[in-house]
C-alpha cells in the first residue's frame, strides 16, 4: 500500500507538467496521430467512458515517431493513474485478494514512468545528434523539436543545458525575416482551404490544449464533476462558434467562445486540482483525544459501510451516513492546516481573505469537533497584521576599484516569522555593466538581536564588462527577499541601492611601440651606369645560322630589342644612356694580295685613312647619350644601314670606346659590351694591346670604373680561348653565346644591378634588385652599397628603410613635413606630417616624424624613449589630454601617430617632444612582481634636492598574461604641493618590465591613466610576451626628472595653426 501510494503521488505530481508541454506542443508531424486520439477520445466519451488501454496500446502499434511515442506514452501513464487511484479508494483490508493487482498496477505505473523518461532521455539524444550535424544549415522544423523537447519537464538537466545551447546559435542564425519568409513559402503552396480557415481560427489547438486540460482533471475529480460534462460543454461551445462562420478566416467571433471555453476548464481544473493536492499533502497533527476517538469512529463506520450489508453496517457503526461524515470531518481538518499555514506566512492582504474562507467553510461543514481549534485560529487572526520588508541601502562607488562590498539592511515592518531568507540583488540589464556578484545571501529574520543591530548582508560586486563611453550614470538596484517560500517584493517606488559603475574622470597615455625583430630597406632609382654596345660587322658574321638568318643579322636584332627594352625601363629620375661603335664595316684587305676593297655598298663617306688600311675601320657611330625618342631613332637608322664587310680590328675599337668614355667628365662608371665573332686581326705585334692596357691602368687612378664585357658569338672553341685570355689581360668578363643564347647574355649585362646589405655586425650580405625591398634584415648596423656609392643604416625593427639612388649617391627618401622646427636638434628636425580633426567624435589625429637635417649623410637611430606633449593653444597650463601613441611600421623615419580625446574645436596644437636614443636606468632597485601583492614604497627624485614617496601595488584580477600596477603618493599632502608640477612627475613616471638577469626592458605596449582627482595613476600591460609569465618579471621605476635629464627637445614648442587652416 505505501509502494502504490508513493507510484500515485509520483503520477499525480508529474503527469500535470507533463501534459501541459503536450498541450504546447507545435509541428505539423504530429497532427495525423492528434486526430486519430481525439477521434478515439471522443467516441469513447460518447459512450460514457474513457478508452480503455487496448484502444491505447493499439495506438502504439502504429509507426510512430519518438516525438509521437512519447504522447501515447503518457495517455497510457494518464489512464494507469486513474486505475491506481481508483484501487486505492477502495477498503484494501477488507479485500485483500485486491492487492495482487494493486501490486500488478504499481509495477506497471512505475515502468512507465521509467520508460516516459528514457523516450524522453533517448529524443533528446537524437535532437542534439541532428542539431550538431545541422549546424551549419539548422532549418526551423529543427529548431521547433528542440524547442518543444526542452520543455518536457521529464527531460535530464544535463541535457536541457545541450538543447537550450542549440536553441541560442540557432535563434541568431535565423531571424525573424527568414523565418516570415519560409512561412509564406510554405503557406504558398497550396491555396488555403476551410480546414486552413478552421486551423487559423485556434479550433485545433484549443481542441488539443483542452484535451490535455480534461486529462489532467481526470486526476483530480471523480465525483464532483463528470468528465463526460466537461468535454461535451467545450465541444458544444466550439460547435456554436464555428456554425456561422465556418470558412471566415479574419472573423474574430468565432475565436473567442472557444479561448474562453478553454480558460474555464482552466478554473475548473485550478478548483479541483488544488483540492486534491491539499488531500496528497496534508500532514499529520497531533490532536486532541477526541479527535483521535471521532476520527476512528468515522473511519470503522466507513469501512463498515463498504464492506457489509447496509442493515448490518448500521446496526455495528451506528451511524447510517458514514461517508460523508468522514468526508467532512478531513475536509474541516483540511481547510484547518491550511488557515494556519496562511497565518504563518501572513505578508499579504491576500493572506486574511484567505484564512477567513477556510474558517468560514469549517463552519458550513458544522464538526464540533473542530470548532475549538477554529476559535483559536480566528483568535489569531485578530491580532494579526500584514508584514513588509524593506531592504536599505546607501550608494556603491566603484571609483578606481573593479571590485567593492555593498551592504544592505533589512528592516521588517509588522510581525514576522522566525526562519531564514534570502536576499539578491537585481538590476536592469540594459544599463551597459556587466557585474557579478556572489548571488543569494542567507539572513536569520524574526530572531532577537541582544545589540538591537538591523539585520545586514553584503554583497561583492565586481565589474566584468562596462561601457565607459556612457559616463557619467548611475543605476538603482532591487533587493528581492524569499521568504517561507515567498517572494517580498519592496515598497513601491523604492529602490534598495544606487550603483556608480563610473570611475572618475582621468586622462589616458596609450604607447604602442613596435615590436618587430627585423626590419627592411629599399632602394629606389634606375641603374644609370651608360652602355656603349661595339659590333663586330667583319666578313665572318655574314655566315649564316643553324637556324637560318646569319650571325650579323641574328645580333642586329637582339641590339634593335635591347635598345627598345632599355627604353622602355620605368625610371624616377634621368633617363639610362647608351651608344653604339661598329668596326669592319666599310673596308678589307682581299686575301690574294692584301689590297683594300671598300664597301659599295656603303652610302657614307669612307675616311681615306679607312679606305687605305682596313685596320683603320671603326667609328663611334652613336655617342653615347640618354636613350630618348631621337636617339632611338639614330640608333634604329644604323642598325639598318649596316652589313658585314671588313677585317676585325677589336682592340682598336675597345680602345676608341674607352677613349670616348673616359672624356666625359659626368661619367664615373660605365659599360662596354663588345660583339664579336673572332680575334682581332689588326695587332700583330701587341702595340694596341699594350696601350689599351696603359689607358686602363690611367682611368683606375682616375676612379673611373668602366666594366668590359666580350661576348664571343657563334665562336669556335680556340677563338673563345684566345678572347677568355684578352679578357683576364684586361680585367673584363667573357661570356660565350649561341644565336639563341645572345638576346639573354645582352639582358644579363643591361639589366639593373642588385644592391648590397652587409649587417656590419655578422658581415653577412643580402641582395636585391634596384626597385625591389629587401627584407626580414635581423636588428642591427647596415652598410647599404650600390656601384660607387655607400652609407650607413641601423635597423631598429618594424621599419622599411627607403633609399633613392641619384647622382650624388644614396639619398633617404624621408616624408614631407608640412610644419617642422626652424632649426635642428644635434642634426635632427622635428615636424607635422598630418593635422586632422574629426568635429563629430572630438578627437585630433596627428603624424610626427623626425628626420636627418643630411638626407645622403645623416645617421638616424629610432629613439628608444619619446615622450610626446600635445596641447591645445592658449590651454598649455590645463590638465593634459588623454591620447594613444603609436608607433608607425614600414617608415623610412621615425614616425609616431596621436589620436587626441576631446579636442577643442578648430584649436590649434602646442607640442613639445623629449627624446633619447638610449634607456634610462631606473632610480629604484627592481621590483619582484610577486612582491607587490602587498603595497611597497619607492623613493623618485622629483628635482635635485628632493624627492617622492610613492606606494605600488598590483591590481586586477591576478591574470598571468596581464598587469596593472596602481601608484600611489605615501606622503601626505603636506609635503609636496599639489600642482601642476606634481601631477606632471606623477603622470609621466615611466614604469617598465623586464626579465631579473635582463639588461634591458620589455618593448611592450602600455597605458598610463592619471585620476587627479583620486591622486593615482595606473599602468596597464595589456599583453605580456608568449611563454612569460608575470610572476617570473621585475619592475623598473624611472622618474620624470631622470627621463628629462640629458633628453634631447625642442629648442621652443612647434605651434601648430588650425586644422581646417
Amino acid at each position: 500500500l505505501h509502494a502504490a501510494e508513493d507510484v500515485r503521488n509520483r503520477l499525480f505530481d508529474e503527469l500535470p507538467a507533463c501534459a501541459r508541454w503536450a498541450a504546447d506542443r507545435g509541428g505539423e508531424s504530429a497532427k495525423g496521430l492528434r486526430e486519430r486520439i481525439l477521434r478515439t477520445f471522443r467516441n469513447a466519451v460518447d459512450q460514457n467512458r474513457l478508452p480503455d488501454r487496448g484502444q491505447l496500446q493499439a495506438l502504439e502499434q502504429e509507426r510512430l515517431t519518438e516525438a509521437q511515442r512519447l504522447e501515447v506514452k503518457l495517455l497510457q501513464l494518464f489512464e494507469l493513474a486513474r486505475q491506481l487511484e481508483k484501487e486505492l479508494e477502495r477498503d484494501q483490508v477488507a479485500r485483500p485478494e485486491e492487492l495482487d493487482r494493486l501490486a500488478q498496477l504499481t509495477r506497471e505505473a512505475s515502468a512507465g514512468l521509467d520508460e516516459m523518461a528514457s523516450l524522453v532521455r533517448d529524443y533528446a539524444v537524437q535532437l542534439d545528434r541532428r542539431a550538431a550535424n545541422e549546424s551549419a544549415h539548422p532549418q526551423p522544423s529543427l529548431w521547433r523539436d528542440i524547442r518543444d523537447a526542452a520543455r518536457c519537464p521529464l527531460l535530464p538537466a544535463g541535457l536541457r543545458s545541450d538543447l537550450c545551447r542549440w536553441l541560442e546559435q540557432f535563434a541568431e542564425m535565423m531571424n525573424a525575416s527568414w523565418w516570415q519568409d519560409y512561412e509564406e513559402r510554405q503557406a504558398g503552396r497550396k491555396a488555403p482551404t476551410e480546414k486552413d480557415y478552421v486551423e487559423r481560427l485556434g479550433f485545433r489547438r484549443g481542441m488539443w490544449s483542452a484535451f490535455w486540460a480534461i486529462q489532467t482533471l481526470s486526476l483530480a475529480a471523480r465525483d464532483s464533476v463528470s468528465i463526460n460534462e466537461l468535454w461535451d460543454r467545450w465541444y458544444r461551445a466550439w460547435r456554436e462558434a464555428t456554425r456561422d462562420h465556418p470558412a471566415a478566416g479574419s472573423s474574430e467571433s468565432g475565436f473567442v467562445p472557444v479561448e474562453e471555453s478553454v480558460l474555464e476548464l482552466g478554473r475548473m481544473l485550478r478548483g479541483e486540482w488544488l483540492t486534491k493536492r491539499l488531500q496528497v499533502e496534508r500532514a499529520v497533527r497531533s490532536a486532541s483525544e477526541d479527535i483521535r476517538v471521532r476520527r476512528a469512529q468515522l473511519r470503522r463506520a466507513d469501512r463498515l459501510a463498504r464492506t457489509l450489508h447496509p442493515c448490518d453496517a448500521v446496526k455495528l457503526a451506528g451511524d447510517d451516513r458514514p461517508t460523508p461524515a468522514l468526508a467532512a470531518f478531513e475536509q474541516s481538518e483540511l481547510l484547518l492546516l491550511q488557515a494556519e499555514r496562511y497565518l504563518d506566512d501572513f505578508w499579504a492582504d491576500w493572506y486574511q481573505t484567505a484564512v477567513e474562507e477556510c474558517l468560514t467553510a469549517v463552519d458550513r461543514l458544522q464538526v464540533p469537533q473542530w470548532q475549538k481549534r477554529r476559535r483559536e485560529l480566528a483568535s489569531r487572526l485578530a491580532g494579526r497584521r500584514t508584514a513588509k520588508v524593506d531592504v536599505q541601502g546607501g550608494p556603491v562607488r566603484f571609483g578606481t576599484k573593479q571590485r567593492v562590498e555593498a551592504r544592505l539592511n533589512v528592516v521588517p515592518d509588522g510581525d514576522l516569522p522566525k526562519g531564514l531568507a534570502a536576499v539578491w540583488l537585481n538590476w536592469d540589464t540594459d544599463t551597459g555593466v556587466v557585474l557579478e556578484h556572489a548571488g543569494r545571501r542567507s539572513l536569520r529574520l524574526g530572531f532577537a538581536d541582544s545589540s538591537g543591530a538591523r539585520p545586514s548582508v553584503g554583497f561583492a560586486l565586481r565589474k566584468v564588462r562596462f561601457d565607459p563611453s556612457r559616463c557619467p550614470f548611475t543605476f538603482e538596484a532591487d533587493a528581492h527577499v524569499l521568504f517561507r517560500g515567498h517572494s517580498w517584493p519592496p515598497p513601491k517606488g523604492t529602490k534598495a541601492v544606487r550603483i556608480e559603475p563610473c570611475r572618475p574622470k582621468g586622462t589616458v597615455l596609450a604607447y604602442r611601440a613596435l615590436n618587430v625583430p627585423y626590419g627592411a630597406v629599399r632602394v629606389a632609382g634606375l641603374d644609370l651606369r651608360p652602355i656603349l654596345f661595339v659590333l663586330d660587322c667583319s666578313y665572318s658574321m655574314d655566315k649564316p645560322l643553324p637556324d637560318g638568318p646569319t650571325r650579323f643579322e641574328s645580333a642586329v636584332e637582339v641590339l634593335r630589342k635591347t635598345f627598345e627594352s632599355l627604353a622602355a625601363q620605368p625610371r624616377l629620375g634621368p633617363v639610362r644612356e647608351a651608344g653604339l661603335m661598329v668596326f669592319g664595316h666599310r673596308s678589307r684587305k682581299l686575301k690574294t694580295d692584301n689590297s683594300p676593297v671598300v664597301n659599295s655598298h656603303w652610302e657614307g663617306k669612307v675616311p681615306d685613312a679607312v679606305a687605305k688600311d682596313p685596320c683603320n675601320d671603326y667609328e663611334l657611330a652613336v655617342p653615347v647619350r640618354p636613350l630618348g625618342p631621337q636617339q632611338s631613332q639614330r640608333l634604329h637608322e644604323w642598325l639598318q644601314s649596316l652589313q658585314p664587310w671588313g677585317n676585325t680590328p677589336l682592340l682598336a675599337a675597345i680602345r676608341d670606346a674607352y677613349r670616348s668614355l673616359s672624356e666625359r667628365a659626368d661619367i664615373s662608371e660605365a659599360l662596354v659590351v663588345v660583339i664579336t665573332d673572332g680575334q682581332d686581326t689588326c695587332d700583330p705585334d701587341g702595340q694596341i694591346r699594350r696601350r689599351l692596357k696603359q689607358m686602363l691602368a690611367r682611368q683606375h687612378r682616375m676612379h673611373k670604373r668602366i666594366e668590359l664585357l666580350l661576348v664571343g658569338f657563334t665562336v669556335d672553341e680556340e677563338t673563345a680561348t684566345v678572347l677568355r685570355a684578352l679578357a683576364s689581360e684586361l680585367g673584363a668578363k667573357f661570356v660565350v653565346a649561341t644565336g639563341a643564347d645572345l638576346g639573354r647574355r645582352l639582358r644579363e649585362a643591361t639589366d639593373p644591378r642588385p644592391f648590397a646589405v652587409r649587417s656590419l655586425q655578422t658581415g653577412k650580405m643580402y641582395t636585391a634588385p634596384l626597385g625591389q625591398t629587401c627584407s626580414h634584415l635581423p636588428l642591427g648596423q647596415y652598410e647599404v652599397r650600390f656601384g660607387p656609392f655607400q652609407r650607413q643604416v641601423t635597423i631598429a625593427g618594424g621599419e622599411t628603410l627607403a633609399l633613392e639612388l641619384d647622382n650624388r649617391g644614396l639619398k633617404l627618401l624621408g616624408p614631407a613635413l608640412k610644419y617642422r622646427t626652424a632649426t635642428s636638434v644635434n642634426g635632427v628636425m622635428f615636424g607635422c606630417r598630418e593635422f586632422h580633426e574629426d568635429r563629430r567624435t572630438k578627437r585630433a589625429e596627428l603624424v610626427f616624424s623626425l628626420m636627418p637635417q643630411d638626407l645622403y649623410s645623416g645617421f638616424l637611430v629610432r629613439p628608444a624613449e619619446v615622450c610626446f606633449r600635445v596641447r591645445p593653444l592658449d590651454q598649455s597650463g590645463s590638465e593634459p589630454p588623454s591620447m594613444t601613441v603609436r608607433e608607425r611600421a614600414d617608415e623610412t623615419v621615425p614616425t609616431w601617430e596621436v589620436t587626441i580625446e576631446d579636442w577643442p574645436r578648430g584649436a590649434g596644437a602646442e607640442v613639445q617632444v623629449y627624446w633619447k636614443p638610449v634607456i634610462t636606468p631606473a632610480d629604484t632597485r627592481a621590483i619582484l612582481l610577486s612582491e607587490l601583492r602587498q603595497p611597497q614604497q619607492v623613493a623618485i627624485p622629483i628635482d635635485a634636492t628632493r624627492q617622492l614617496t610613492l606606494s605600488l601595488s598590483r591590481v586586477g584580477d591576478g591574470r598571468s598574461s596581464a598587469v596593472a600596477i596602481e601608484i600611489r603618493p605615501a606622503q601626505p599632502a603636506g609635503l609636496v604641493p599639489r600642482d601642476r608640477d606634481f601631477f606632471e612627475h606623477l603622470a609621466n613616471l615611466r614604469l617598465r618590465l623586464a626579465r631579473p638577469d635582463a639588461s634591458a626592458p620589455l618593448n611592450l605596449p602600455f597605458s598610463r591613466e592619471l585620476i587627479e582627482s583620486e591622486e593615482t595613476v595606473i599602468y596597464r600591460f595589456p599583453a605580456l610576451p608568449e611563454g612569460v609569465r608575470s610572476d617570473e618579471l621585475v619592475l623598473w621605476v624611472t622618474s620624470w626628472h631622470s627621463l628629462r635629464t640629458d633628453a634631447a627637445r625642442l629648442n621652443k614648442p612647434l605651434r601648430l595653426p588650425r586644422p581646417d587652416e
